[in-house]
């Protein structure tokens, strides 16, 4: 079988020389007659001045193939293969000056000036095809009606290195160099499922506050539950069967009864009335305290040194926006108030009320003055927590720079932080106040290092949404506290 084909450029510069290709994948070929288009020939001599690039050589290669072409006598086809399959190699005829023109073809195109000579030529060969890798060509020759070759994964050149590529190799080589002095910082932010995220969405409680008339009839059944205690104790108990036993000895002398004071019992009715208004203060609030435990949005990053050398002097910034507040800890500590907020199981704790005074023995009395006197131990340490000594941080410890409190802001630092270590674990607390509620804010990381060219800077987006809750179907479970 014959194979008539016109490669276009691509095929002299990306594939393999023309003796070399496996012809007999497509088909039972002994003969492939190759064709130079004058495109072709256009383009490679375009391009074989183009410096020490790979294309330019393969140009040049294929200038010094055209010239071994035209030394032929009479334009005899050039044998580049002698068999399995016969491989030859002339240019193709020139197209008459005068011929149909094809209104689909841009001539001003190299491939179309190609594709025109193959239609040309196949006119009297049915055997002509086009050669070629490009896809659009392969789609305009098909609209044509032109036979194609497609060339097959294994034609292709292996990739080369030319000046460029070295040059570029080079500069590579160089980056790597200085970058080895400088350390390589890598931040990761985590949600709250260990996730690796760029952006962060959660839905936050919101819960109103309660209204005056509610909270006045909230505190009134609070009042009816527990009311103010009007018997204080003046009198004596009756005596029992224990007490005609011992009337005649020295208990019953020091056994003197004593009723409450004037000054005990209104003490204790201030206290009362502090205590009612504590609890309805606690009502009124109880949609603050709500907000402030369901509106916490917890966020984990880790900080780890990739490069080759250690980070000196890095500071750990982290600035929440929009009003959001935070908390923050390094590695797994978690602050106290974050511990409170945690304990909070939605219902409503008031504090017990004041407990009235009532009249007493003196000898009760006394022992109870004695019994406390006793349980002090000699020889217990006194004040052991202001002993304690102060914990200073070690060269690769981090700590806080600023306050360790709730603010917009936080700032760890850390003498060096080492390379090839295990990453740095942070945690934050998020939280958004109950009198706004935005729907968007960022996360804004920064981290410098005395011998950091370049601040590491990372910006999380939050997505917030806000679901309303029933303020008062909590506020009526409301208990008193335990102790």
């Amino acid at each position: 079988m014959k194979l008539v084909v016109f490669p276009d450029t691509n095929v002299l510069f990306h594939c393999k020389p023309l003796a070399d290709l496996p012809w007999h994948e497509h088909g039972d070929v002994d003969l492939v007659h190759v064709l130079i288009g004058a495109p072709v020939q256009d383009e490679v001599d375009r391009h074989k001045q183009d410096g020490n690039s790979r294309r330019a050589k393969r140009a040049r290669d294929a200038n010094a193939l055209f010239r071994r072409m035209l030394a032929q006598a009479d334009e005899t086809p050039l044998v580049i293969r002698e068999r399995n399959p016969t491989v030859q190699i002339s240019f193709a005829p020139s197209l008459p000056v005068t011929r149909p023109r094809l209104d689909t073809l841009d001539l001003t195109r190299a491939d179309d000036r190609l594709l025109e000579e193959v239609i040309h030529f196949g006119r009297g060969d049915p055997a002509a095809c086009v050669l070629t890798d490009d896809t659009g060509m392969q789609l305009k020759a098909k609209r044509h009606g032109v036979r194609v070759v497609p060339v097959g994964p294994n034609w292709r050149l292996a990739p080369e290195t030319d000046e460029r590529d070295k040059q570029i190799q080079l500069l590579t080589t160089e980056l790597a160099r200085l970058r080895s002095a400088h350390p390589v910082l890598a931040l990761r932010v985590n949600d709250q499922d260990a996730a690796t995220v760029g952006s962060i969405a959660a839905t936050l409680p919101c819960y109103p506050p309660l209204a005056e008339h509610t909270v006045v009839e909230l505190t009134r059944a609070v009042k009816t539950r527990y009311p103010i205690a009007t018997d204080f104790g003046e009198q004596p108990p009756p005596q029992s069967e224990f007490d005609d036993l011992v009337k005649n000895t020295i208990i019953a002398q020091l056994r003197t009864w004593e009723p409450p004071t004037s000054d005990s019992i209104k003490a204790y009715e201030t206290s009362y009335a502090e205590w009612l208004t504590a609890t309805s203060r606690k009502f009124e609030r109880l949609h603050v305290r709500l907000n402030a435990a369901g509106r916490v949005i917890p966020v984990r990053f880790q900080l780890r040194n990739v490069g080759l050398c250690p980070a000196d002097g890095l500071q750990l910034k982290v600035t929440a926006h929009a009003g959001i507040k935070m908390l923050a800890s390094h590695a797994d500590a978690v602050p106290a108030m974050i511990r409170q907020l945690r304990g909070l199981d939605g219902v409503i704790t008031l504090n017990k009320p004041p407990q009235a005074p009532k009249g007493q023995y003196t000898a009760a009395r006394w022992a109870h003055t004695l019994e406390r006197a006793t349980s002090i131990i000699p020889g217990n340490p006194i004040g052991t927590s202001l002993l304690r000594p102060r914990v200073v941080p070690g060269r690769h410890d981090f700590y806080r720079q600023d306050k360790d409190s709730v603010g917009s802001s936080c700032v760890f630092g850390v003498e060096e932080l080492r390379h090839g270590a295990d990453a740095e674990s942070f945690s934050l607390w998020l939280f958004v106040p109950a009198d706004i509620a935005p729907a968007r804010s960022h996360l804004y990381f920064r981290v410098s290092a005395r011998n950091l060219p370049d601040a590491l800077q990372k910006r999380v987006r939050l997505d917030l949404t806000y679901e309303r809750h029933d303020t008062l179907a909590i506020a009526k479970r409301w208990r008193l506290r335990d102790h």
